[in-house]
C-alpha cells in the first residue's frame, strides 16, 4: 500500500467539530469533574436477565438499547432485557453477534462472528449472506458515510460496502488491500479503517484510500473522535493514543494510556472511556491534559496513571474484561463486559464511602463497612468534619477525601458557629476547632480526650490545645450522658444540652435553662438565629430566649411535630422539624407544612437552607427539597417537593435524627448528609435534569391469549374477552420512574393515569374500530405528549353483524306482532269472560234483589192483602148493585152502567196493585232505564207501606219538592231501594211508635237528593262505616243484604248513599241520583 501525506484540508475538521458534536450531544451529560467512583453505577448480570457476554452495544432512534452477545441479540428498554424476535417471524442466520450499528433512519445493522449481516427495521429483517457478497468471516465493525453507504470490516476478509442490494469487496481498485478490523466516519465524512498495523482513510467523495499511520502495534481495534476533532485509536499492542497524522512517523512519544483496549469512546463532555481486556474500564476526564507516559513497564495491561481513573470488578463492575462502550442519548454510559452490562450515570446525590486509615497511615481500617456518621460540621475552608462510630474517628474531608484523621473520638454532636468555629462534643469533652487552635474542654478533669498528648497540626494551620473547665453549676458528664445539641449565643457563650439538662457556660460556671424559666429536660435541637435569639426544641415544645426574656411555644401555638430534632432559619424565616412533620414560624405561632401529594413529612431532621432560600432535610423516604417559591406559600398551604433516594445515588440509609446534626451546607454550596455508611452530598446548583422526552412504543397486543404484532392494520377476531396491550418508554436514566397515561378511544372517556405500569387490560370489547393512545414522562417529569397510537379493529361475530341485527329485528317485530295478536285475543277473551261474569253478577244481584223483595213483600203480606181487598170489595159491591139494578122490573140501565164502570175501575185498581207486586216478585225483573218522576215513585211506595206502618203505629210523612227534575233510572230498582230504606226505618221503630219521613229535593250539586228518616233506635255505635257492608246486620233474623243492595243500586245509577245519626232519636239515610240531561227545575 502506497503511503501518502494527509492533505491539509483534513485539519479543518478541528474548526467545525465542536459545533457538529454539540448538536448531537446528549441532554444529560456526565460531569467530568466528578470522579468515576462518584458516578452512579448499576450492573446487570445473568441473574438480572442480561446475556453472559455483551460484545456489542447500539441505541436505535426509538431509544432501545441493543445488546449483541454470543447467545443472540437482545433489546433493553431500561426495565426488561429480552431476546429479540422479529415480528415478521424471519429467523436470523446466526446467534453469535460480533458487532452492532444503528443508523439514523431507525434501522439496526447486525454483524455475526461467522459471517453474515442482518438489517432490522420496523420489525422486519433482511439477511445478507455469502450469496449476497458478504465476506465469510466475522463482521467486526460497521460505518455509514455521509452519502448513506454502509461499510463493513471483516477482519482477514478485508473491507466491503453495500451497493444497492449486494455487497462489493473494496480492493486494489480503491487503493486498499489486506485486513480490516475497525471502521469510523468522522464529522468531515472521512472513512477511517484500522488494520493490524496501519490506519487508512478515504476522504469524502474520494475513491482511493491513503495511509495515515503504519508500523503500529497490532491490532487497531477502535476509533473515536474528541470534541476538538482529534482522532484517537485503540492500538491493541500499545495502548490508546491519538492517530499519528504525519503518514511517516508512528512514534509513541505523545500522550497515551497504556492499556490494551478493544473499544474507546468520547462522551459528550469530552471524557475518554477506554475498555480493557482484563483491567476493567478506564476514564480520562481531560484527555487534552494527558501527559506522555513516564514509565513503560513490561506489561501495558498493568499501567496506572494519576490522570486516568479506573473502575474494576472489585469496585462492582460485572467483569474486568470489557468489550464495548456507548453513551446513550440521555448521557448515560453503557459498558458491555464478559459478565454482563454496566451503566454509569450522573445522579444528583453522591454517596461518599470513607476509608479511615490505621495509625501512621499504614492500612485502611478493617471495619470500614461499619463506619457510620454520627455528627458532621462544615469548616471554613470548604471542607467538612465528620465523626463516626466503628471506628470512632473524627475526619476532616477536603475535596471529597480524608485530609486529617483524629482517632478514638467518640463524637455525639458537632456544631459550627457564626464565626466559623467548629465545636465537637463527646461524652468526655468538647473540642473547639478554628484556624487558631482546637481547644479541649473537659468538664470532668483527669480523663484523656485522645491519644495524641502533644500539640499536633490538624490541617489548614489548625492546632489542638487543652484547657480546663469549671465544675460549678451542677453539670455532670458520664458515658451514658450524651451531648444532644450545641449552639453559641451572640455574646459567645456556649450552650450545651445533655440528658442532665440544658446549660450555658458563662464565666466560670454553668447556668441551666430551667433556672431561666425554661422547660426541664433535654433540648434535642438548638439554634441561634441572625438576630441573636436562641431556640431550643423539646418534645412538642419550643423555648425561645431573647436576651433574658424566655417564651414558650406549645400545642396551643401550633407546635405539633412530636420530638423536635432540628431547628433552622434564615432572616425572618424559621422552621422546625420533628418525628411527625415540618412547621414554619410566622412570628407568633407555628404552621404545618404538608406535601401536596397527600403524604406526610415523617422523621424530619437536618434542616438546611441553600443559597436560593430552598429548604433541604431528610425524612423517612430520603432527601427532601422544597424550593423557596413553595416556601413563600401562605400558611397551612400544601407544597410541591422533590425527593431523592436510591435511584438518585443515595446508596445507603440516612442517619436522620441519630446524627447531630444529620446534614450541613459547605462553603461550595453542597449539602452533606450523614449516612449509615459514611456521607452523601448533593449540589443544588449543579443538578442535571433529564430534558429528553421518552420515546413511547407499543410492543405487543395479546387478545384472548394470542399475541399479535403491532402492525398498522391490526384486525382482531370477534368476541375479545381479554385484551392486553404491552407498551414501554425507552428512558434509560431512571426507567423505574417513567410514568404512563393511556386512553382507548372508543372505550375510555378520560386518560387513565397508571403510574409506572407498562400494560393495559380491557375485557369484553365489542366490534368496532379503536385507537389506543399512550404517553409517558421521564424521571424528571418531562412528558412526551405525542406518545404513540395503535389502531385496531375488532371483527364482529355473526350475531354482531348488521345482517344478523336486521334478521333479529324482523324476528323481534314478527314476535311482537304475534304477541300483539295473542294479547288482543287474550284481552278479547278476558273481556268476553268479564262480560259474562258481569252478566252473571248482574243476574245474581237481580236475583238477590228479587229475593230481598220477596222477603220484604212477605213481611208486607197483610198490608198488601188489605190494599187488594179494598178494590175487590168495592168491585163486588158495585157488581151486586149492578145486578140489582138490572134485575128490577124496569132495569135501570144508566145506574147499572155507572155501577159497572165503578166495578171496572175497582178491578183495574186491584190489577194495578197486583201487577206492582208481581213486578217486585218477578224473577229477573229489570225494566230498562227510563225518565222517572221520583216523587211519583215515593208516593206509590208510601201507599204500599201505609197498612204496614199502621200495624206498627208508625206515621209516614212526605216532604216532596215540586217541579223536581226527572232521573234516568230503573223504576223497579229505585222502588226496591226505597222499600229497603222504608222497611229498615219501620223496623227500627217496631218497639216504639214513631215517624217515618221521606223527603225529596234538588241538591247543591244539581242532583236529586232523597232522604229517609226515622225516629227509631239509630245507628249502631262504632259501626257506622260497616252498615253498607254485605252481611252486616244488627237484627237477629236479618240477612245483612238490604243496605248493601241499596248501595249497589244507587252506585250503579251514578249516585251516592250515606247515613247520619239524627240530633234526636233515629237516623237519616240519604242518597243522590243524577238528573236527566235537559231537565230543569
Amino acid at each position: 500500500m502506497k503511503m501518502v501525506i494527509l492533505p491539509p484540508s483534513i485539519a479543518m475538521r478541528i474548526l467545525v467539530c465542536i459545533f457538529c458534536l454539540g448538536v448531537c450531544a446528549p441532554a444529560r451529560s456526565l460531569d467530568r469533574d466528578r470522579r468515576l467512583d462518584q458516578l452512579y453505577h448499576t450492573g446487570w448480570t445473568q441473574m438480572e436477565g442480561a446475556p453472559g457476554e455483551v460484545h456489542a452495544l447500539a441505541q436505535t432512534t426509538d431509544g432501545y438499547l441493543w445488546l449483541g452477545a454470543a447467545t443472540g441479540l437482545f433489546r433493553f428498554d431500561g426495565i426488561r432485557i429480552e431476546r429479540y424476535t422479529p415480528q415478521s417471524g424471519q429467523a436470523f442466520p446466526q446467534r453469535n453477534v460480533a458487532s452492532l450499528f444503528a443508523v439514523p433512519d431507525g434501522g439496526l445493522w447486525v454483524g455475526y462472528w461467522y459471517g453474515g449481516v442482518s438489517f432490522i427495521k420496523n420489525g422486519t429483517v433482511i439477511n445478507y449472506e455469502k450469496d449476497d457478497g458478504i465476506p465469510p468471516r466475522a463482521v467486526l465493525a460497521f460505518a455509514r458515510d455521509r452519502q448513506g453507504t454502509i461499510w463493513i470490516a471483516a477482519g482477514k476478509d478485508g473491507l466491503a460496502r453495500l451497493e444497492g442490494s449486494r455487497w462489493k469487496k473494496v480492493g486494489t481498485d480503491w487503493g486498499f488491500s489486506g485486513e480490516a478490523y475497525s471502521l469510523f466516519v468522522d464529522h468531515a465524512g472521512t472513512v477511517w479503517v484500522g488494520t493490524p498495523t496501519t490506519v487508512a482513510y478515504l476522504v469524502e467523495g474520494g475513491h482511493r484510500f491513503r495511509v495515515a499511520a503504519q508500523h503500529l502495534k497490532p491490532f487497531v481495534h477502535s476509533f473515536s473522535e474528541a470534541p476538538d476533532g482529534i482522532l484517537w485509536m485503540a492500538e491493541g499492542g500499545y495502548g490508546v493514543r491519538t492517530v499519528p497524522l504525519s503518514g511517516k512517523n508512528s512514534g509513541r512519544t505523545g500522550p497515551a494510556v497504556l492499556v490494551g483496549s478493544l473499544a474507546i469512546a468520547f462522551d459528550s463532555q469530552g471524557s475518554l472511556w477506554i475498555t480493557s481486556a482484563g483491567n476493567g474500564i478506564r476514564r480520562v476526564p481531560y484527555p487534552e491534559r494527558l501527559h506522555p507516559p513516564k514509565v513503560r513497564g513490561p506489561s501495558a495491561w498493568m499501567f496506572h496513571n494519576a490522570e486516568v481513573e479506573a473502575f474494576t470488578q472489585k469496585d462492582g463492575l460485572t467483569s474486568d474484561y470489557v468489550y464495548s462502550v456507548l453513551q446513550d442519548r440521555e448521557g448515560n454510559v453503557w459498558i458491555g463486559t464478559s459478565g454482563g452490562l454496566d451503566r454509569f450515570q450522573q445522579t444528583p446525590v453522591v454517596s461518599l464511602p470513607l476509608q479511615p486509615i490505621s495509625h501512621r497511615g499504614a492500612l485502611p481500617i478493617p471495619s470500614l463497612s461499619s463506619f457510620t456518621a454520627s455528627a458532621i460540621a462544615a469548616d471554613a475552608h470548604g471542607g467538612l468534619w465528620a465523626a463516626g462510630r466503628g471506628p470512632e474517628v473524627l475526619l476532616n474531608i477536603q475535596d471529597d477525601r480524608i485530609a486529617t484523621q483524629l482517632r478514638d473520638q467518640n463524637v455525639d454532636c458537632a456544631y459550627r458557629d457564626l464565626d466559623g468555629v467548629v465545636w465537637v462534643a463527646t461524652w468526655r469533652s468538647i473540642l473547639r476547632i478554628s484556624d487558631e487552635r482546637s481547644d479541649l474542654i473537659r468538664p470532668k478533669p483527669g480523663t484523656v480526650a485522645y491519644k495524641y498528648h502533644s500539640v499536633e497540626p490538624v490541617g489548614q494551620g489548625q492546632t489542638l490545645r487543652q484547657i480546663d473547665l469549671p465544675k460549678a453549676g451542677g453539670i455532670t458528664v458520664s458515658e451514658q450522658s450524651r451531648v444532644k445539641a450545641l449552639t453559641r449565643d451572640a455574646s459567645g457563650r456556649l450552650w450545651i444540652s445533655t440528658e442532665s439538662g440544658t446549660f450555658r457556660l458563662e464565666r466560670s460556671s454553668w447556668t441551666s435553662l430551667e433556672s431561666l424559666g425554661g422547660p426541664r429536660g433535654t433540648a434535642n435541637a438548638e439554634f441561634t438565629d441572625s438576630s441573636g435569639k436562641i431556640w431550643f426544641g423539646f418534645a412538642n415544645q419550643v423555648a425561645m430566649l431573647d436576651g433574658n426574656r424566655l417564651r414558650l411555644f406549645a400545642a396551643k401555638d401550633g407546635v405539633q411535630v412530636g420530638t423536635i430534632t432540628t431547628i433552622q432559619g434564615r432572616g425572618a424565616n424559621l422552621w422546625i422539624g420533628g418525628e411527625f412533620g415540618l412547621e414554619s414560624f410566622d412570628g407568633s405561632r407555628f404552621h404545618p407544612i404538608a406535601p401536596s401529594d397527600g403524604s406526610a413529612f415523617d422523621g424530619v431532621s437536618g434542616l438546611v437552607v441553600d443559597s436560593e432560600g430552598g429548604l433541604w432535610f431528610s425524612d423517612n423516604r430520603g432527601i427532601i427539597h422544597i424550593s423557596e417559591s413553595e416556601l413563600r406559600q401562605p400558611a397551612y398551604g400544601k407544597v410541591e417537593f422533590e425527593s431523592f433516594g436510591v435511584q438518585d445515588g443515595l446508596t445507603t440509609e440516612l442517619r436522620g435524627p441519630l446524627a447531630s446534626p444529620s446534614s450541613v451546607r459547605t462553603e461550595d454550596g453542597r449539602i452533606w448528609f450523614a449516612t449509615m455508611k459514611g456521607l452523601a452530598w448533593i449540589n443544588p446548583n449543579r443538578i442535571v435534569r433529564n430534558s429528553v422526552p421518552p420515546p413511547v412504543l407499543i410492543e405487543s397486543v395479546i387478545a384472548n391469549g394470542k399475541r399479535y404484532d403491532n402492525s398498522a392494520d391490526l384486525t382482531l377476531p370477534p368476541r375479545i374477552a381479554n385484551l392486553q396491550i404491552v407498551y414501554t418508554a425507552t428512558s434509560l436514566t431512571v426507567p423505574e420512574r417513567v410514568r404512563f397515561r393511556y386512553k382507548l378511544v372508543g372505550q375510555d372517556n378520560e386518560w387513565q393515569d397508571v403510574g409506572t405500569r407498562r400494560e393495559a387490560f380491557y375485557t369484553n370489547l365489542g366490534p368496532g374500530s379503536y385507537q389506543f393512545r399512550v404517553i409517558a414522562c421521564n424521571n424528571d417529569g418531562v412528558w412526551n405528549q405525542a406518545g404513540t397510537v395503535i389502531r385496531f379493529d375488532v371483527r364482529p361475530a355473526f350475531y354482531q353483524t348488521i345482517t344478523f341485527r336486521i334478521l333479529c329485528g324482523i324476528a323481534i317485530i314478527t314476535t311482537l306482532w304475534l304477541f300483539y295478536l295473542l294479547r288482543v285475543r287474550h284481552i278479547e277473551q278476558r273481556q268476553l269472560e268479564r262480560n259474562r261474569a258481569e252478566e252473571m253478577l248482574r243476574q245474581a244481584r237481580a236475583e238477590l234483589a228479587r229475593m230481598n223483595r220477596v222477603s220484604t213483600m212477605g213481611e208486607l203480606t197483610a198490608s198488601l192483602a188489605h190494599e187488594i181487598k179494598q178494590p175487590i170489595g168495592a168491585a163486588v159491591t158495585n157488581a151486586e148493585a149492578c145486578l140489582r139494578l138490572i134485575n128490577r122490573d124496569k132495569p135501570d140501565l144508566p145506574e147499572a152502567r155507572e155501577a159497572a164502570l165503578e166495578m171496572v175501575k175497582d178491578a183495574r185498581r186491584a190489577a194495578e196493585i197486583i201487577e206492582r207486586v208481581r213486578s217486585l216478585f218477578r224473577e229477573g225483573s229489570c225494566s230498562p232505564q227510563e225518565r222517572v218522576d221520583v216523587n211519583e215513585v215515593i208516593r206509590d211506595m208510601v201507599v204500599m207501606f201505609l197498612k204496614e206502618a199502621d200495624l206498627h203505629s208508625v206515621m209516614i210523612r212526605t216532604h216532596l219538592a215540586s217541579h223536581l227534575p226527572h232521573v234516568m233510572v230503573d223504576r223497579v230498582q229505585l222502588q226496591q231501594a226505597l222499600m229497603n230504606l222504608m222497611v229498615n226505618g219501620i223496623e227500627a221503630m217496631r218497639e216504639t211508635t214513631g215517624e217515618l219521613s221521606i223527603e225529596s229535593q234538588l241538591g247543591q250539586d244539581s242532583r236529586v237528593l232523597i232522604s229517609v228518616s226515622d225516629t227509631g233506635i239509630g245507628l249502631p255505635a262504632g259501626k257506622v262505616d260497616h252498615i253498607f257492608d254485605a252481611f252486616f246486620t244488627t237484627k237477629s233474623q236479618g240477612t245483612g243484604l238490604g243496605l248493601a243492595i241499596t248501595r249497589s243500586i244507587v252506585e250503579s245509577h251514578g249516585g251516592r248513599i250515606w247515613a247520619n245519626a239524627n240530633s234526636g232519636p233515629g237516623a237519616t239515610f240519604q242518597f243522590t241520583l243524577p238528573i236527566t240531561e235537559g231537565d230543569g227545575k
